[in-house]
């Protein structure tokens, strides 16, 4: 398995950063180092680009927290638990990918109307290794959410669902900031370095694109595997991503596996696809155009291709421990603190032997 800055932490350094209307896309990083790639064979300067990319995406100071019992030292940047001693791994970064339940990104309404986080992943690269972890997150995640306004004014903060915290924003940015915030602190103040949300429109858009994506099939109810390959198109892989059952408390662990599966099957079709034709890339960065927002810009993707010019070396999978339970009104899923910061240790730290 793989393991795992200035004075402003992330997400506060994010917020004083000038976002990028013209959104790239990182969900597939091997498409994104192709188009850098062929920037760079163009004779694009990239050196200014790296840099400013570096400083955006790297966690030189860190400032965490810890269960108790744990010892934290320089804040975190080395830890002492159970009788072993951690180092912060400071060639990780890490973006967090969402999918929208909205027809259209930009289109944001009033308080708690703005969509919702539906699909939630926390993508760890390690520059230094090339490897690269996904960790899946249950939407239904409790965690505490900032509540504002439709103007963008401060209310409270209360324990609700993940997903939630998307809604609370009155625009696409303070939305994604808004759960990058909560998934942060749930995760002991470990450092979330950009974001990308993508809509479910683009997912049919993608997926005809690509020419179909074959995927492990599932019973009409989508509630277990068949044991054979279906080749989805369009709106079945919209369904395939988004049904369940609402009358089943448990139902959004099913669908998030079914997630995993559709992620990693369209990332296959994609670099297949290059090997063939050098310019899928650009053909899907151009037809995304509208679907997704991102605070992920150029300079950031040419530190990231430079990184990971060699490709992907190793990338896992994780989810994050916890129980089902039911709400006042609807399914809430309670983390396992416990077993999530080992998880932490293991994708953010590296034991020092």
């Amino acid at each position: 398995m793989s393991k795992q800055n200035d004075t402003l932490n992330p997400i506060e350094r994010r917020q004083k950063k000038k976002k990028t209307r013209k959104v790239i896309m990182w969900i597939l990083l091997s498409v994104l180092i192709l188009i850098v790639a062929l920037a760079i064979a163009a004779g694009v300067a990239v050196g200014v680009m790296y840099n400013k990319g570096k400083v955006s995406m790297s966690n030189e100071e860190i400032k965490v927290t810890a269960p108790e019992g744990v010892e934290l030292i320089d804040d975190g940047a080395e830890v002492h638990y159970k009788g072993k001693k951690y180092n912060f791994n400071k060639n990780l970064t890490s973006i967090l990918i969402m999918g929208v339940d909205k027809e259209n990104i930009e289109d944001i309404g009033a308080e708690g109307y703005n969509g919702q986080a539906d699909a939630l992943f926390l993508l760890v690269a390690d520059t230094a290794t090339g490897e690269v972890d996904l960790i899946s997150i249950s939407r239904d995640s409790m965690v505490n959410v900032d509540v504002y306004t439709p103007d963008g004014t401060y209310i409270t903060n209360r324990r609700m669902q993940l997903c939630l915290s998307y809604a609370y924003g009155k625009d696409e940015e303070a939305s994604a900031l808004n759960v990058m915030k909560s998934l942060s602190e749930l995760m002991y103040g470990i450092p979330i370095n950009s974001y990308f949300t993508m809509d479910i429109a683009a997912v049919r858009m993608l997926t005809d694109k690509v020419g179909g994506v074959t995927v492990p099939e599932y019973t009409s109810d989508y509630s277990k595997p068949t044991g054979r390959q279906i080749t989805l198109w369009g709106k079945d892989a919209e369904k395939y991503i988004r049904k369940r059952d609402s009358l089943q408390l448990d139902s959004n662990l099913d669908r998030m596996e079914r997630q995993k599966a559709f992620i990693s099957a369209f990332v296959s079709k994609v670099v297949e696809l290059t090997k063939q034709n050098i310019k899928t890339p650009i053909d899907l960065y151009n037809s995304l155009n509208g679907y997704i927002y991102t605070d992920i810009g150029l300079d950031e993707v040419t530190y990231m291709a430079a990184n990971f010019m060699g490709g992907v070396a190793d990338m896992d999978t994780y989810s994050i421990a916890g129980e089902v339970v039911k709400g006042e009104k609807y399914a809430e899923y309670e983390v396992d603190t416990a077993a999530l910061y080992e998880l932490v240790l293991e994708v953010f730290y590296t034991e020092v032997t």
